[in-house]
C-alpha cells in the first residue's frame, strides 16, 4: 500500500504508464518530432523537466521514455559538458538500470535523454499488489542496490532515488527491477549550475539526504544515494513513506538542529496494533515475528543507511546489498554489531540441521568419555563398602586417569565431524551435503573438541570429584591431577591451575608438605601459574617447595620436576644466571642416572638452550636445539616435546639471520598444532606469532600485519589483555608500524605495552627493557631526538649493568644511542661510546666475534669522517677488510649482519646506515 504524499514532495520524474495529473498545458503535442523521436503521450512532469512516451523512428523503431530537461538554450561550454555527461551515462550496462539509449538537444537547444521504456509498477506498489513476503521484498531491493553500485562504479550518482524511479517489470514470470533516470538529475544539476533553472535542487525531499537539501551540494556522493535507498527500504518494511511523525528533532553538538528517522519498528508500534497486523499480514508474517525481525536486525540496517553523517552510513550501495543478503542467509549483520548472543543465534538458525547433527554427535562423544569416569558417579553408593573395596577403587581411579591422559582432541574433533557427515548423508537430502562440507571446512574440529571436553566432561568430572570423593582425598587428588594435565594439554591454563591447586591442597593436607606427591602437585601448579604470566606466585610456591626437597636423592623424579619449573620461572623473570645454574645442575644430575635420550634430559637441554639464547649465546643455544630436535623427531615427529623444540629452534635460526629456515619450521609446527590442538591453543597462536615475526624480519610487512592482528585478538580472548604473550604480539605490531613509517600508530601502542610490562614484570625485566628500547627507536624514527636520547641512554645503562657489555642486546642499545648522538650532531659522543664498548668486547670475546665486527663497522665511518683517521685505518685493516675478503655466499649466518654493516661502512657516504633500532619482532 502506498503511503500519502507529503506536502513538500516535488515529483521530478513521471512514471511510464501513468498520466500527468491536472492541466496538460505545456506538454508537447502528440506527433511532435524531437530528434529521431516522435512524441506519443506525456507521462509526467517534475522539477527537472517532462517525460514523454515516444517512438524512435530511426535507425530502429522502438518505444522509449524521452526526458526533456527544462532550461534555456545551452551555451558552448554547457554543450561540451553535456556531451561528457552523455558519454558517461551511456557506459552503464546493468540489468537493474534502464538503459540510456541516446541524448541530444532540440532545435531550440534544450537537452533531452532517450531511455529504455519500462512497462512496470513502482517497486513499493508492485510489492503490495503482488503480496510479496518480507524476504522476497528484501531480495528484490538487493538487486536494486546492485544496480546503484554499478552506476557508482562508473562515477555516476543518481541524486533522486525513490520508489517511483524504480519500476518492476515481470520477465519470464520473475520480478526484474529497473532504475530509471539514473544520472539525469546529476547531469541537470551540473548543466544548470549557473542558476538558469532558478537554483532548484535535484531530488525529492522525502528521500533526499541532508547534504543534498542545503548549501552542501558539493558534498553529494555515492553515500547520498545510500541514504535514499535507506528511506526506500523503510517504506518497503513499513508500507508507508516517512512522515513528520516518523522523525525526531535533535540538537547537534554544534548547536544546529537536525531530524533523525525513527526505526521502522517504532513507527509501526506508534501506528497501532491494527496497522501493525495489516503490514505483517501483507508480508506473510505474524505481528510478533515482524516486530522481532525489525527490532533485532532490520531496524539497524535502516538506521545505519540514513545516518545524518555520511561517514556513518554504509560506504556504498554494494555494502548495503551485502548486508541484506547476510540477513537473507541468516548471517550476522554488520550494523547490529557484537550484541550478546546475536552472532551465536544467527549461526544456530543458519545451520539448524548441521547443529542438530553436531549436538547428537557431541552427546555421543561425551557419553563415551563419561563412561571412562563412570565410577565417579557411583561413589555415593560405594561409600558404605569403601574400606572393603579400596583396592578396586584405586584400580578404577588409575583406569580413569589413563583414560583422561589419553584424550586426543584431534581425533575427537575428526570423529565429531565424521559422525555429523554420516548423519547428513542419512538425512537423504543431497542439498545438505555441500552445505555441510562448507560448514565443516570453516570449523576447526580440535577447537570444537576442546570446548566440548571442558564443558561436557572435564568441568563435570571436577564437580563429581569434589562431591563424590570428599571422603577419599588421595583418590580425589589423583583425579584432579589427571584433569589438570588434560586441561594443560588442550591449552586451557586457568582451568588447569584450578584443578592442580585442588590436587596440591588435598595432598598437602593428606600427606604433608614434605611428601613427594605434594611436590609433584606443586610443580604442576607452578607450571600452570607461570603459563599465565603469574611468575611471582609461581616463584614463591616453587622456591618454597624446592627448599623442602633438599636432602632428597638427586634421582628423585618429583624433585627434578620442581627444579625444572623453578628454573623456567627464573628464566622467564629475567633471572638468567640463576636459571642457567639450576638447569645445568639438574642436567648433570639427570645424566648420572638416565640416558641422554630420556625425556627429562631432553627437556632440560631444551630449557637450558632457551636460557642460553636469552643470555646472548645464540650459537650454543642453536646447537642444543638442533640436537634435541633430532632426538625428539626420531621418537615422535608430532609430539608436544618435538613441537616445543621446533619453536625454539626456529627462533634461534631467525636470530641468527636464517629467516627462511625459521619460517619453514614455524609453518610446519603451526600446521601440526592447528590440526592436533586447535587454532586457538596458546601454542598454536605462538607459532602463528612467530611466523609473523619472521615475515617482518624478511620485510614482508603486508603479509605479517593481518597475522599479528589475528594473534592479538585471539590472545586477548584466550590469555587476557596483559598476558606476556599478548603484550609481545602487540609490541611486534608496533615494530611493524614503525618499519612501515607509521610511527603515529606505533607510538601509542608501544607505550601501552611498556606501561603494562612495567606493572606486571617490573622496570628492569628484560622484556620491559626491550619494550623501552623499542619506544626509544620509535622516538628516533619520528625525529624526536630530545626524547629518544635519554630513553636510549637509560636502557643502555640498565642493560650494561644487568647483562653486561658483551650481550647482543647491550650492543644493540649502544648502536641505537650512538646513532641518536650522530643525528644530533654529537659524533664525538657516538665515537666515545662505540669505541669503549668495542675495546671491552675485543678483549673479552676476540676479533672474530660477530658483535665485535658489528661494532667496528658502526665505529669506522665515525672515525674516518671526523674522528681519528689512524684509528679508522686500523679498524679497517684488522677487522673490516678480513671480513669483506671472505666469500659472502659461504659466510656463516651470524656473520652476515656484520658483513652487511661493513659493506655499508666502507662506502663513501659519511652517514651511519642500518641503525641500531630495536624495533625487531620478539619471539
Amino acid at each position: 500500500m502506498q503511503g500519502p504524499f507529503g506536502e513538500s514532495d516535488i515529483e521530478t520524474v513521471g512514471l511510464p504508464g501513468a498520466h500527468p495529473d491536472g492541466d496538460a498545458s505545456g506538454f508537447l503535442d502528440a506527433g511532435t518530432r524531437v530528434g529521431h523521436y516522435r512524441i506519443e503521450a506525456p507521462l509526467g512532469r517534475g522539477g527537472m523537466g517532462t517525460v514523454y512516451r515516444a517512438l524512435q523512428v530511426e535507425p530502429v523503431r522502438r518505444s522509449v521514455a524521452l526526458k526533456l530537461l527544462r532550461g534555456t538554450q545551452l551555451d558552448t561550454l554547457q554543450r561540451a559538458y553535456f556531451e561528457v555527461e552523455r558519454q558517461m551515462l551511456a557506459q552503464m550496462q546493468h540489468p537493474a538500470i534502464a538503459q540510456i539509449f541516446d541524448a541530444g538537444t532540440t532545435d531550440a537547444g534544450a537537452p533531452y535523454f532517450a531511455m529504455e521504456y519500462i512497462e512496470g509498477l513502482p517497486i513499493a506498489r508492485y510489492c503490495e499488489t503482488r503480496g510479496l513476503s518480507l524476504d522476497a521484498r528484501i531480495a528484490l531491493f538487493a538487486q536494486v542496490c546492485d544496480g546503484v553500485q554499478h552506476a557508482h562504479s562508473k562515477g555516476i550518482v543518481h541524486r533522486d532515488l525513490k520508489p517511483d524511479n524504480i519500476l518492476v517489470a515481470e520477465v519470464d514470470g520473475g520480478a526484474l527491477p529497473k532504475i530509471i533516470d539514473f544520472g539525469i538529475a546529476t547531469a541537470a544539476t551540473r548543466l544548470f549550475a549557473d542558476g538558469s533553472t532558478g537554483g532548484e535542487i535535484a531530488g525529492t525531499p522525502t528521500y533526499m539526504s541532508p547534504e543534498q537539501s542545503g548549501f552542501t551540494q558539493f558534498l553529494v556522493d555515492a553515500r547520498s544515494d545510500v541514504y535514499s535507498l535507506g528511506i526506500i527500504l523503510f517504506e518497503l518494511l513499513t508500507g508507508g513513506r516517512p512522515s513528520a511523525d516518523s522523525r525526531d528533532r535533535v540538537v547537534a553538538p554544534d548547536g544546529s538542529e537536525r531530524t533523525t528517522l525513527r526505526a521502522p519498528s517504532q513507527v509501526l508500534e506508534q501506528s497501532g496494533t491494527e496497522r501493525l497486523a495489516e503490514v505483517a499480514r501483507a508480508r506473510g508474517l505474524r505481528p510478533a515475528r515482524l516486530r522481532s525481525v525489525l527490532r533485532n536486525e532490520l531496524d539497524f540496517v535502516v538506521v545505519k543507511a540514513v545516518r545524518h553523517d555520511p561517514a556513518e552510513r554504509y560506504a556504498s550501495a554494494g555494502e548495503l546489498a551485502q548486508e541484506l543478503r547476510r540477513y537473507l542467509a541468516q548471517r550476522p549483520l554488520v550494523a547490529v554489531g557484537d550484541r550478546r548472543g546475536y552472532v551465536a543465534g544467527k549461526f544456530l538458525r543458519r545451520h539448524r540441521v548441521a547443529f542438530a547433527a553436531t549436538a547428537a554427535a557431541s552427546v555421543a562423544i561425551v557419553l563415551g568419555l563419561v563412561f571412562s569416569v563412570y565410577g565417579l558417579m557411583q561413589a555415593r553408593a560405594q561409600r558404605a563398602v569403601a574400606e572393603a573395596r579400596r583396592l578396586e577403587l584405586e584400580q578404577v581411579a588409575a583406569f580413569q586417569q589413563s583414560m583422561l591422559a589419553g584424550i586426543d582432541v584431534e581425533a575427537m574433533g575428526k570423529d565429531m565431524l565424521e559422525r555429523q557427515r554420516v548423519q547428513i548423508d542419512q538425512a537423504g537430502d543431497p542439498a545438505l551435503v555441500p552445505a555441510f562440507e562448507r560448514v565443516a571446512a570453516a570449523l576447526n574440529g580440535a577447537d570444537v573438541a576442546r570446548a566440548v571436553l571442558d564443558r561436557q566432561l572435564l568441568a563435570r568430572a571436577r564437580t563429581a570429584i569434589a562431591r563424590d570423593f570428599a571422603g577419599q582425598p588421595a583418590l580425589a587428588a589423583d583425579l584432579d591431577s589427571a584433569v589438570a594435565e588434560v586441561y594443560e594439554a588442550i591449552g586451557l591454563f586457568p582451568q588447569s591451575e584450578a584443578a592442580a591447586r585442588s590436587a596440591w591442597e588435598l595432598r598437602r593436607v593428606q600427606f604433608g608438605e614434605d611428601d613427594r606427591r605434594t611436590w609433584a602437585s606443586a610443580a604442576e601448579l607452578g607450571r600452570a601459574l607461570n603459563r599465565q604470566g603469574r611468575q611471582d606466585e609461581a616463584l614463591a610456591l616453587l622456591q618454597a617447595t624446592w627448599e623442602r626437597t633438599r636432602g632428597t636423592p638427586a634421582a628423585s623424579l618429583e624433585r627434578r620436576q620442581v627444579g625444572v619449573e623453578l628454573a623456567q620461572v627464573h628464566s622467564d623473570r629475567g633471572e638468567l644466571a640463576a636459571a642457567r645454574a639450576l638447569q645445568q645442575a639438574l642436567l648433570d644430575e639427570a645424566r648420572l642416572s638416565v640416558a641422554d635420550d630420556d625425556d627429562m634430559v631432553l627437556t632440560l637441554r631444551n630449557n637450558l638452550g632457551i636460557t642460553l639464547a636469552r643470555l646472548g649465546d645464540v650459537a650454543a643455544a642453536k646447537v642444543a636445539f638442533e640436537q634435541v630436535y633430532a632426538e625428539r623427531r626420531r621418537a615422535n615427529p608430532e609430539g608436544e616435546g618435538t613441537l616445543g623444540v621446533m619453536t625454539n629452534l626456529s627462533a634461534a635460526r631467525a636470530i641468527s639471520g636464517d629467516f627462511e629456515g625459521a619460517l619453514a619450521l614455524q609453518r610446519e609446527s603451526h600446521a601440526i598444532r592447528r590440526r592436533t590442538a586447535g587454532a586457538e591453543h596458546p601454542a598454536t597462536l605462538n607459532d602463528l606469532s612467530n611466523i609473523a615475526s619472521s615475515l617482518i624480519d624478511m620485510g614482508r610487512l603486508e603479509e605479517a600485519q593481518p597475522l599479528l592482528e589475528q594473534v592479538i585478538d585471539a590472545r586477548r580472548r584466550v590469555l587476557g589483555p596483559e598476558h606476556f604473550q599478548t603484550l609481545r604480539s602487540m609490541q611486534n605490531l608496533a615494530a611493524l608500524f614503525d618499519r612501515s613509517g607509521r610511527q603515529a600508530e606505533a607510538l601509542p601502542l608501544q607505550r601501552q605495552v611498556l606501561d603494562a610490562r612495567r606493572r606486571t614484570l617490573g622496570a628492569e625485566h628484560p622484556d620491559t627493557l626491550k619494550s623501552e628500547d623499542v619506544l626509544c627507536a620509535i622516538y628516533k624514527n619520528q625525529g624526536r631526538l630530545d626524547q629518544a636520547r635519554p630513553c636510549a641512554e637509560s636502557v643502555y645503562a640498565a642493560r650494561r649493568r644487568l647483562i653486561g657489555p658483551g650481550h647482543p642486546d647491550t650492543v644493540r642499545s649502544a648502536v641505537l644511542l650512538a646513532e641518536i648522538d650522530h643525528r644530533r650532531g654529537d659524533d664525538a659522543a657516538a665515537r666515545d661510546l662505540l669505541g669503549t664498548l668495542l675495546a671491552e668486547n675485543r678483549v673479552a670475546r676476540g676479533d672474530a666475534d660477530p658483535d665485535v665486527l658489528f661494532l667496528a663497522a658502526r665505529l669506522y665511518p665515525l672515525q674516518r669522517d671526523g674522528g681519528d683517521a689512524a684509528v679508522a685505518q686500523d679498524l679497517r685493516r684488522t677487522l673490516l677488510d678480513p671480513l669483506l675478503a671472505r666469500d659472502a655466499a659461504s659466510l656463516p649466518t651470524p656473520l652476515r649482519r656484520p658483513r652487511k654493516a661493513a659493506e655499508e661502512a666502507v662506502q663513501d657516504a659519511p652517514t651511519m646506515r642500518g641503525s641500531g633500532s630495536s624495533t625487531t619482532p620478539k619471539r
